[in-house]
């Protein structure tokens, strides 16, 4: 049996669009991920001030 063109281009097609539907998902995945990463970010500066701060009050403490 002779593959036909149109067999080709349709199974091209098809691989093209799930291949973009996957790339749609991962896109906004990638995008969440980063958003969590800046929020961590964000909270581990906050928590190294405050041991800072705990540091101080520590030396203080111990003078």
């Amino acid at each position: 049996m002779p593959i036909d063109k149109k067999d080709v281009e349709l199974v091209a097609q098809e691989l093209q669009n799930r291949f973009n539907e996957f790339k749609e998902k991962n896109d906004k995945r990638i995008e969440a991920i980063e958003a969590q990463k800046g929020k961590l970010s964000e909270n581990v500066e906050t928590l190294n001030a405050k041991l800072s701060e705990l540091d101080a009050l520590k030396s203080s403490l111990e003078e």
